[in-house]
C-alpha cells in the first residue's frame, strides 16, 4: 500500500505526540514517586495517619499554646507580651476548628488539609460573633471560591506560609521536646504541598483512578484531596466562563465511592411535559472515566427524551440494559464515544455546556411542536 506525503506526516505527527506524551508520563511518575517516597519516610506523617485534618489541627493547637509567639507571626502580627493565664487555646469549640482567646481578643480558625471549605461550613462559622477569622488551607486559595457578601471578612494562610514560620522559628529557637516534631513536619509538609499544588493546577481531565497521577497519590493518601482541588477549580473555571451566558446551571461535585463525580444540571419547564409539575431535569455527570447523560423524569417522559435525541433509542450498556438508574427516576447513559482521560478543562467545559444547551434548545422544540395554535397564542 503506497502511503502519501500528506499521510506520513500524520503518521510522524502522532508518533511524535506519543514519544513525547510517554516521555512526560515517565518524568511526572518519577517526581511523584520521589516526593511521595520523602512523604512516607516522614515519622509526623505517619504518625498523623496520612495526614488527617485532626492531626494538623491538634498539632498546631499545641505548638500555639506553648508558643503563643508562633501564633502571632503565623497570623501576620507582631507577637505581644503574654500571660500564658490570659492565652488559651481551644479545639472545636462551637464547630469552629481553633480558637484562641487572648484578653479580651478572640481569632476564630477553620483549618483545612484535606479538604475544601464549601459555603455552607463558612456561613454557619461566621454565626460565632465578633473576632478575627482565619483560613488555614493546603494552597491557599480556598476563599476565592466564597462569597463573603454581608460576612466578616476572613483571612486564608496557606499552608506553605504555615511551615515556613514554624521552620524559621524551630532554628532561630529550641522548642525543647518538640525541636525534632516540628523539623520533621517542616520537612515533609512542603512536599505534600508541592505535590497537590502542582498536578491539580493542570487544565486537563485526570480524576481516574487509573491514571499514573491518581495511582501514585494514593500511595501517600492523597488521592481524594488532590480529586476535590481539581474539581473545586473546574467548577469555578466553568461558572467563570458561563454564568454570563446561562446563569442557570446547577452545579455539584464529590467523591462516590473513592470516585471523583461532577455534576451539571438544567431544569426546563413546559405546559406540555407530561407531569403534574410540568418540569424534568437534565444532566450531565463526570465520574471517573465515564460522560454520563442523565435525566430526573418518569418513564412516560424519558421516552419523549428518546424523541428529541437526549438519549439514545440505540445504546446498550455492558450487560445489554437500556438505562442505568440510581434512586427513584433517575435515568442515566455513558457516552463510549467520549474519552474524558487528559481532556483539556476547555474542551470538556465547552463539551458539558453545548450539550446541555443543545438538549434543553431539542426538548422545548419538541414540546412546542405538540402545541396546538392556540396553546401557542
Amino acid at each position: 500500500m503506497t502511503i502519501t506525503k500528506a499521510e506520513g506526516k500524520t503518521k510522524m505527527a502522532k508518533s511524535v505526540a506519543t514519544t513525547t506524551k510517554t516521555a512526560t508520563d515517565a518524568k511526572d511518575a518519577k517526581h511523584i514517586d520521589t516526593l511521595v517516597n520523602k512523604i512516607n519516610d516522614s515519622v509526623m506523617f505517619n504518625l498523623s495517619l496520612s495526614s488527617i485534618e485532626l492531626f494538623h489541627s491538634n498539632f498546631l493547637a499545641l505548638i500555639f499554646q506553648k508558643y503563643p509567639d508562633v501564633f502571632y507571626m503565623v497570623i501576620g502580627k507582631t507577637p505581644p507580651p503574654v500571660d500564658l493565664r490570659e492565652f488559651r487555646v481551644e479545639r472545636e469549640k462551637r464547630k469552629v476548628d481553633i480558637t484562641v482567646t487572648h484578653g479580651k481578643s478572640k481569632y476564630f480558625i477553620e483549618n483545612k488539609v484535606k479538604d475544601i471549605l464549601r459555603q455552607e461550613q463558612y456561613d454557619k462559622i461566621c454565626d460565632n460573633g465578633v473576632g478575627k477569622y482565619y483560613l488555614f488551607s493546603l494552597l491557599g486559595d480556598d476563599m476565592r471560591y466564597i462569597d463573603e457578601t454581608n460576612k466578616p471578612k476572613w483571612k486564608e494562610l496557606g499552608y506553605s506560609h504555615i511551615v515556613k514560620v514554624l521552620k524559621n522559628y524551630s532554628e532561630d529557637r529550641q522548642l525543647n521536646e518538640f525541636t525534632p516534631f516540628v523539623r520533621d513536619y517542616c520537612e515533609y509538609m512542603p512536599a505534600f504541598i508541592e505535590l497537590l499544588n502542582e498536578y491539580s493546577s493542570r487544565k486537563k481531565y485526570l480524576l481516574y483512578n487509573d491514571s499514573e497521577v491518581s495511582k501514585r497519590l494514593e500511595k501517600a493518601k492523597l488521592r481524594a484531596i488532590f480529586y476535590k482541588c481539581v474539581m473545586v477549580r473546574f467548577m469555578h473555571q466553568f461558572h467563570q466562563k458561563f454564568d454570563n451566558e446561562c446563569p442557570h446551571i446547577g452545579t455539584h461535585w464529590g467523591i462516590n465511592r473513592s470516585n471523583a463525580t461532577m455534576d451539571f444540571r438544567v431544569e426546563i419547564h413546559h405546559p406540555e411535559i407530561p407531569n403534574e409539575k410540568r418540569e424534568l431535569t437534565i444532566r450531565i455527570q463526570t465520574e471517573n472515566d465515564q460522560f454520563r447523560i442523565f435525566a430526573e423524569c418518569d418513564t412516560t417522559v424519558r421516552n419523549d427524551l428518546e424523541e428529541c435525541w437526549w438519549f439514545d433509542k440505540k445504546w446498550r450498556s455492558a450487560n445489554k440494559r437500556e438505562y442505568l438508574k440510581y434512586g427513584v427516576d433517575h435515568w442515566y447513559q455513558i457516552d463510549t464515544e467520549i474519552d474524558l482521560r487528559n481532556m483539556s478543562f476547555d474542551t470538556l467545559m465547552d463539551l458539558i455546556y453545548n450539550r446541555l444547551k443543545d438538549g434543553k434548545r431539542k426538548i422545548i422544540a419538541y414540546y412546542d411542536s405538540r402545541m396546538t395554535p392556540c396553546q401557542k397564542g
